[in-house]
């Protein structure tokens, strides 16, 4: 019978002696839970994982609004979960 994973990996884990443990700054921590708290947002991550796009190609892949999408975007960046890759402007100057 095979387990469900969370993450691809090795079959096996090592488990250490338990004295590794990830370390991150709890002011980052709260970041990163913030941004992640909409279902909105893990989808918008999600969807840019897959395939990197512009604002609002991705509030169309995800059927939320441009400024939704703005919103949220601008707050996985913050928390160091995306990177803006180009940023480029419409005809219009936005």
């Amino acid at each position: 019978m095979t387990a469900n994973r969370l993450l691809p990996g090795s079959a096996s884990v090592d488990a250490g002696d338990g004295s590794e443990v990830v370390h991150i700054r709890e002011d980052a921590a709260d970041d990163v839970f913030d941004a992640l708290g909409s279902r909105t947002a893990r989808e918008i991550l999600s969807a840019l994982y897959e395939e990197p796009d512009t604002a609002s190609g991705v509030a169309d892949r995800v059927d939320t609004s441009l400024q939704n999408a703005s919103y949220h975007i601008e707050n996985l960046v913050e928390a160091d979960l995306l990177e803006v890759a180009d940023t480029w402007y419409s005809a219009q100057g936005r």
